[in-house]
């Protein structure tokens, strides 16, 4: 199993990779137009969602802090997928 270090980093990574260049299929507009800015300037907060760091709890902490921005991560159990439908219920 993965650390919560090692996801971040994961996260971080892509969003390097995907989120951050330009994109043919978009237009040569990058996917996230403010995630690089945010990046730059360390204002985005990565955490991982968890049984002792619940989602509304990162929300709370999120909200007093001076992040501009939030990616949290809600991890699947081992094994387990979900569709396009499965997230747009979620």
């Amino acid at each position: 199993m993965e650390t919560k270090k090692q996801i971040i980093e994961k996260v971080k990574k892509y969003v390097v990779d995907i989120l951050e260049p330009s994109r043919p299929e978009l237009f040569g507009f990058p996917a996230c137009p403010f995630i690089k800015s945010e990046r730059i300037k360390n204002s985005i907060m990565y955490d991982v969602i968890s049984e002792e760091r619940k989602f509304v709890d990162l929300i709370r902490e999120f909200d007093l802090s001076t992040y501009t921005t939030a990616v949290f991560v809600q991890l699947l159990p081992e094994g387990e997928s979900m569709t396009p439908q499965d997230a747009d219920d979620y």
